[in-house]
This record gives structure tokens, sequence and C-alpha cells, in this order.
């Protein structure tokens, strides 16, 4: 079993005396409250906060079942078990594998579980045998990232997947090596925000196509997780791995070929990963996300699609995703921003909305805006500045809230920005109507994450329930959890999107992978206008994890008109001069603030 959690402030590894490991690192307080500590040794570690002095527990190891003598590691420090176990000074001498071909039983005698090389040493009981077995074939795939941010042990949440296969898993290969089937279970872990897929894609010992999948729980077979769920509520519990009962069949020119569930075809990916994957540059990197977005949203959502092949419109993109930020609300919630002009900030109103007084136009508490956080530690080198209290506009029904930086509060490091960063351009003139149709790319930060882009197709107006309904067809042997589904959506006030609902043509729709902290993402369309602002989405209520079924955007350009006759009707003239000012060279923002009570016409694109 995964030992409790134990907390520290130490972050050097320190296994075993013999032994010494050579680290650097570095320890930063995020104004979002957060401590971000990394060490950086080749291998993944965790920081966990100290409470009792430090972390400190050991383990023993054989290298065989059969083997007599076990060999104690006493670790220091959160760590790999692999590393912990090759502090060893035998260690080279027992094992002549690579480390790929590895299998790691954690128990002296039965053969219950097996825990991946790069699982958290402070998840291993304290006295516990590990028993080290090589194997011939490649057993696991070593995770991409092999550094990644340092987070608080407590963050993790460890589950066993059945090495027995659910409903229509018979004659499916679910693992990179059958191997593992001599064990009972695989002990999978995950930071807590990450999907389940994500975590079984990082496990590496499971096949690169296990894509559409869910969990079914042991101890209760009706209550199923689905794939793109977070790990939050999984600890310690034991699940199967059920694959979809078949897939919808479409006739097309190459023959038949299978189409999946749309809620589910988007997978969020950074400019950053495609780089790595690929070795290629970052324009390129954009343009390959675009190449791979759905076939099937391109087909049944984007009658129009204005491709973004051009390399110059990528530059753009890029460019112009310089003025999203993270909008950190210490204490709180983290969620995305974006540069309307000089230094105000057009952001989600809910991010905020517990902290406002509507009555003083004030948010008690701090609230940061982060630049340029891009980039995995230790090449992280954004900066931030600090939001006024004062808020400049405020719209519940718009849902979006005008923040005004304070530019005098910038934090940078002098270490990596050989100049003083200032805010980046506004976005405000690129605003444009939404197209009826086609594609879009939404950049924000998920998760408060590194900054992302997904590149999907609006669903329109009158595809909406379709929508729906299709992604209610991957449950259609559980009539029970479709009427539970769409009871949720009901209670939600779904049908205010839907043809003849009060939203339905102020709300622009979507399928997209991007979920908490995305709240106040730029959403561009193919013509690299700002169309909307990213809000929220409508969850299923399945299971554990609440799961989207269709997202929208509001508008800019409502926005903008809500933004202009609220300064006009406060008198705010020296606000008014600024916004006359941007507004010059783009005229769907001239035509507002002349005439600002104007019908807005959606623009065909």
């Amino acid at each position: 079993m995964p030992r409790k959690k134990q907390k520290t402030t130490d972050i050097r590894i320190n296994c075993t005396k013999d032994v010494d490991h050579d680290s650097s690192s570095t320890q930063e307080t995020l104004p979002g409250g957060a401590a971000a500590s990394q060490t950086f040794t080749g291998c993944e570690v965790k920081e966990e906060n100290s409470v009792d002095g430090g972390h400190s527990h050991h383990f023993t190891v054989k290298f065989s079942s059969s083997a007599r003598k076990e060999h104690t590691v006493s670790c220091h420090q959160p760590c790999t078990v692999l590393e912990a176990i090759k502090s060893l000074s035998t260690y080279k001498e027992k094992v002549k594998c690579a480390d790929e071909n590895l299998v790691i039983q954690l128990g002296k005698n039965d053969k219950e579980r097996i825990v991946a090389t790069h699982f958290p040493c402070c998840h291993i009981d304290d006295g516990a045998c590990l028993i080290v077995l090589s194997r011939k074939g490649k057993i696991e795939q070593a995770p991409v990232q092999q550094c990644p941010i340092v987070q608080p042990g407590e963050k993790y949440s460890v589950f066993y997947i059945d090495t027995e296969g659910g409903k229509n898993t018979k004659t499916k290969t679910l693992f990179r090596s059958n191997s593992v089937k001599k064990f009972k279970y695989l002990c999978v872990y995950g930071e807590k925000g990450a999907t389940v897929k994500e975590a079984l894609k990082r496990d590496g010992r499971f096949i690169d196509e296990l894509d559409e999948f869910h969990l079914s729980d042991n101890a209760d077979p009706n209550n199923l997780i689905f794939s793109r769920q977070t790990v939050d509520n999984l600890d310690l519990k034991s699940f199967k791995i059920c694959l979809p009962r078949s897939t919808k069949k479409v006739e097309g020119r190459q023959g038949k070929k299978s189409v999946s569930n749309p809620a589910n075809m988007n997978t969020v990916k950074s400019v950053l990963e495609v780089v790595q994957q690929k070795g290629i540059s970052a324009v390129h990197a954009v343009k390959k996300i675009w190449q791979q977005r759905p076939n099937f949203l391109r087909k049944n959502f984007g009658k129009a699609p204005q491709p973004i092949n051009e390399v110059y419109k990528v530059e753009k993109l890029i460019t112009r995703s310089k003025s999203v930020c993270k909008v950190v609300v210490k204490d709180v919630c983290q969620g995305t921003g974006f540069v309307l002009f000089d230094n105000l900030i057009l952001t989600n109103a809910h991010l905020i909305s517990n902290q406002f007084n509507s009555e003083t136009s004030q948010v008690h508490g701090n609230v940061f805006a982060l630049f340029d956080y891009d980039k995995p530690d230790p090449d992280n080198d954004y900066y931030y500045f600090a939001c006024q209290p004062t808020v400049v506009d405020y719209d519940e029904d718009l849902d979006y809230a005008i923040l005004e930086l304070n530019t005098k509060s910038l934090n940078y490091s002098p270490k990596t920005r050989k100049k003083k960063p200032r805010v980046p351009p506004g976005l405000l003139k690129t605003f444009g109507p939404v197209p009826l149709n086609g594609e879009v790319c939404i950049f924000g930060h998920p998760r408060g994450e590194l900054k992302k882009m997904d590149a999907t197709f609006i669903i329109e107006k009158e595809n909406r329930k379709k929508a729906v309904d299709d992604y209610l067809e991957q449950f259609q042997g559980s009539p029970p959890i479709i009427h539970s589904i769409r009871k949720v959506l009901a209670d939600q006030g779904i049908k205010n999107i839907l043809i003849g609902g009060n939203k339905a043509d102020r709300v622009v729709t979507y399928h997209t992978a991007m979920f908490g902290g995305s709240s106040g993402s730029a959403l561009f369309d193919a013509h690299d206008h700002v169309v909307g602002l990213h809000t929220a989405g409508y969850i299923s209520g399945v299971a554990i994890q609440e799961e989207s079924v269709i997202e929208y955007a509001h508008p800019v350009l409502l926005i903008f008109k809500s933004f202009v006759n609220n300064m006009k009707r406060r008198g705010n003239d020296e606000m008014m001069k600024r916004i006359k000012k941007e507004a010059r060279g783009n005229r769907y923002l001239r035509e507002l603030v002349g005439n600002p009570e104007e019908v807005m016409e959606v623009d065909e694109v």
C-alpha cells in the first residue's frame, strides 16, 4: 500500500549514505500564494511543505523474488523509487538491463501490485519491500517530461488499475507488455487536476493507442469514471479499464472509418510541447496543431473553414498570444485574461465575484496578472503585475470584468531578462464579429498551467442540440445515465443557448478540452481577430468528476458595447478618450463608440 504522505522543506536528494546526488534547487513564492520549488536531477521530485520537520523513511529492495538478501534504502527526500534504488552501491552489479525493461513489485510474497519506475518514493510504506525484476521486452515508456514543476505531495492521487480488463477488453491489448498481467494491479499516480487519460499516458505501461475508454470501480461496477475526468477522487481505489462497446461506422471515399465522441476529440497542446517532440520551429508547431484538428468537428461543425496555413497568420497568432495572461486571485482561484489596451486587462467576472463589492467597485484581496507564463522550469521567466483594487467595469450578465494593472508593481527576474518588461500590446484593436461557422483557436491557462492553445470549430446555433446528442451517444447502452445527464443539463439552463433560448444569439459555442483555469481566455477566429471571451461550459455531472458537454464564449463586441455604455453613463470622459483613440483603426469599434445603442449584426464570414 502507498505510504501516508509526509511533509518536508528539504528539497535535496539524499538517499543512503554511500551515494551523493548533486542537485541545484530554486524556491520562489508565486503571487497566487502557492510555493513553487524545483530540484533538477534528471527525474521528477515533489516538494512537500514542512509540518513535522522532514521527509525520512526507509524501505528494502530485493533483486529477485527468490533472493534472501534485502538492501535497505534510507530516503530523506521525495524522489522516484528507481532513483532511490539506484543510490545503492550494488545496483549496477545487480541490474544489467535498461530502465524501461524493469518491473518493480510492491511486496515480498504476493504478486499483488507493481509500480512504475518513476513512482514517487514518498508513497511507499515505511519498511516495505520492493522487488526489482528484469524483463527482455520494454515494460514502460519513460515520461516525455523529465523535470516537471515540483508540486506538494498531497496533490497526488494514487489508484490501482486491474490487469484484468473490464467490458469489451477480452480481445484487446491494454498494456505495452504482457509481463505486467502476471500481477493483479498496476499502481498508478497522477497530480490532482490531471485527467485519468493523462495519468495513464504518463505512466508509460499502457499502450499509446489507449484513447477512448472509461474505468469501472471494482467496489461498485456501476460507478463509471471517464477518461476526461480528473484523478482527484480516485485515491486508493481499484478500477478495471472498459472500452466502448462499438464505434459508429460511416461510409467515406476510403471505405468505413470510426467516428468517436466529439466531446473527447480535442487535445490541448502547448506550442513548446510540439516543438520539443518534433524538433521544429514555433511557427511550424502552431501550424501542425491546426493541421491535427479533429476531422469530425471539421465535417460536422465547420461548413466554411478558414484554415490558418499561411506562416504570417501563424506568426500573428503567436505574437498576439503574448498579451494573454494567467490571472491569479490569491488564495481563491486561477483563470486567464488578456490585455485590452494600455494597462487594462479583460477577464471573467466570476473569477472575482466573491471578492467584489458592487457598492464600492472594489475587490477585497490580491489579484495578479502573470505574463510569458509559457515555459516549464527552469526556463520559466514570467513577470507579473498586481491589479488595482478598483474594478474599471463589471458585468454579471456578460460575465466580464475589466481590471487595471498597477504598473509600478512589476515583478521580474533581472537574471533572465536584460530589459525591463512592459505590459504587452492590447488586443482591443483586433476585436471582430463572431463568424457564423468555421475554425477558432483558444489561448489560455487551463488548470493554471503553462499557456496552451486549442484549435476547434464553432458549433452553429442550429447544431448545438446535435452536439449534445453526440456527447450522449457514448452512453447509449445506459439509459439511466443519459436521463441523469439530461436533467443536470436542464437544471443548468442549457435550453437558454439552444434555438429559441434567451442566450442563443448572445454566445458562441464549441468543444474544447480547456477546462478549469481557462475562464477568460481569448478566442481567435481564422483571421486572427479576437471574437470571444471564453467563459464556461455545461457540465454532465456524471460519476465523480464534472465533465463539460459544450462550451461557450461571450462575443467581445457585445462586451465592448456594454463597456462603452457604462463609461458614458458614468460620465467617465477620460476613459472615453482612451477608448476612442484605440477604436480609430477598427471599423467595428468605431461604429459602437459612435452609436453604442445600435444593434450589432453578426458578420457572415
